[in-house]
């Protein structure tokens, strides 16, 4: 459930505010949205978790919607990664190729990857720090069975967007286009501009048709007045059209855990800014970084320079 269905549900405040929880709102987060006492929430916080955990921030992850993730990787043995899988108590199964969504992980084998036994773990819908600890589990079994990448992968994540405004969706085109450049520098070479044919650039086309975009009322007028009718680009919206989400395909492949939830944790934080704000330079992507993920930003920027 999104935030917004939460908060209309016919229930007690002390569900709403487990289930925001849940989604991976901090308490500050659960008040404003239930418009309630900060004091009412942390007393359902510290009946639910304890109280040692209110000092333990820094496993916390603030996913406050939906999200899934797609893995690309070679070296990975089928069978050895469903016993991985099952080792870490992830429910996962191997499966023929498929678009539909499951509510296990899965293993589907994918062409478009360069090495032997290439695989994409596909997962299912996930929810706030719950389903990052999903994530952290898988990373664990692939690294487990010795999964690679290489030039040939990717990492790509969904979340769900059907709460999107029109003027979410405006904001968050331009907002990707002015910050691609910093999230060019956190990617290598193979992935930035539009070196990789999977995962195209949108800068110029968005930032040389700002006005059609403004004037655009639907999805679709938007993507009609750049000339996006690909799914292979940075941020992706036919998934909306088939999953409800907007997909962003611009990371490269990777199992490290470090890697995927600062990188969740940023394309998030875009979505709820771009939700009331639009960017007016480049140095506005700051403004979507918290302590934590800027000193990853920073530290990848830094390792990768060219």
């Amino acid at each position: 459930m999104t935030q917004q269905q939460i908060t209309e549900l016919n229930t007690t405040k002390t569900e709403k505010i487990r289930l925001l929880l849940e989604l991976g709102l901090t308490r500050t987060q659960v008040a404003a949205a239930l418009g309630i006492n900060y004091g009412f929430v942390q007393n359902v916080y510290a009946r639910i978790y304890g109280v040692s955990r209110t000092n333990n921030r820094g496993n916390v992850y603030v996913i406050n919607r939906s999200f899934g993730i797609e893995l690309e990787m070679y070296n990975v043995n089928a069978i050895d990664l469903t016993n991985a899988m099952r080792n870490e108590s992830v429910e996962f199964e191997n499966e023929n190729y498929n678009h539909t969504t499951r509510s296990h992980w899965k293993g589907v084998r994918d062409r478009s990857i360069n090495g032997t036994n290439g695989i994409e773990v596909v997962s299912p819908i996930l929810q706030g720090e719950n389903g990052m600890q999903q994530v952290k589990s898988v990373c664990k079994a692939l690294n487990n069975v010795n999964a690679k990448v290489n030039k040939s992968c990717g990492f790509h994540v969904h979340f769900s967007a059907e709460d999107f405004t029109i003027k979410q969706w405006r904001n968050l085109f331009i907002n990707f286009a002015m910050f691609e450049n910093h999230f060019d520098s956190m990617m290598p070479v193979s992935r930035r501009d539009s070196n990789n044919r999977y995962c195209k650039s949108i800068k110029t086309k968005v930032l040389n048709n700002v006005p059609k975009i403004n004037a655009a009322t639907r999805l679709r007028a938007i993507t009609k007045a750049i000339g996006q009718d690909t799914r292979y680009v940075k941020l992706n919206v036919e998934s909306f059209w088939r999953h409800g989400t907007v997909e962003f395909r611009h990371h490269s492949g990777t199992v490290d855990f470090n890697k995927i939830s600062n990188w969740i944790e940023i394309l998030n934080s875009l979505i709820e800014y771009s939700a009331t704000n639009r960017a007016t330079s480049a140095d506005d992507f700051y403004q979507i970084l918290n302590a934590k993920t800027k000193r990853y930003y920073e530290a990848r920027k830094e390792a990768l320079a060219a």
